[in-house]
């Protein structure tokens, strides 16, 4: 956290995504407190294409961590506020259509959540940091997006029992 402050030290080089979430977190705290919707619709979607922008211009990738210094912290701050950013307005997104019902809504979700799926597989498979990232930001919003809506035949057919006890037992495993 010390690194993503600004600080040349370097403590764990390896959770610098961590601290520099929990760095823009709190900063966007305050925010999204005073001016929740400024945030949300004007705020997120400005930083996000200027941090965004300014990344394609200087360096081509988005994958930056905390090795890079630009204007006032590190590259990889820059990218937390803009994911942070994203996320919110994905929640955004979410609360607008997750009253949406039907079954054609229900099927053009599955599609489009299985679809996305497998692009972004594909794509993470096969390249490397390149110009890529960007539209990988996007495509990684919209299955967010999809799966946070909760109603595709995907989510009825993970969301059973036997899923449920695979899910506990597959934890603990992972604990272990």
């Amino acid at each position: 956290m010390v690194q993503s402050a600004g600080l040349p030290f370097v403590v764990n080089n390896q959770f610098w995504y961590v601290s520099a979430i929990l760095l823009a977190s709190a900063f966007i705290y305050f925010l999204l407190k005073k001016n929740e919707d400024t945030y949300r619709y004007i705020i997120a979607p400005g930083a996000l294409l200027l941090i965004c922008g300014y990344f394609y211009q200087t360096y081509g990738y988005i994958d930056l961590t905390m090795r890079s210094y630009d204007l006032i912290a590190y590259s990889g701050l820059w990218r937390a506020f803009a994911e942070i950013g994203l996320r919110c307005i994905v929640y955004a997104c979410s609360k607008k259509l997750v009253n949406i019902t039907g079954r054609l809504f229900r099927v053009l979700v599955t599609l489009l959540e299985s679809s996305l799926l497998v692009v972004i597989l594909y794509t993470m498979y096969r390249s490397r940091r390149s110009i890529k990232d960007f539209a990988m930001i996007g495509l990684i919003a919209a299955f967010v997006l999809c799966v946070s809506l909760g109603k595709s035949y995907v989510d009825s057919f993970l969301n059973t029992r036997v899923s449920g006890f695979l899910g506990k037992i597959s934890y603990g495993m992972y604990l272990n």
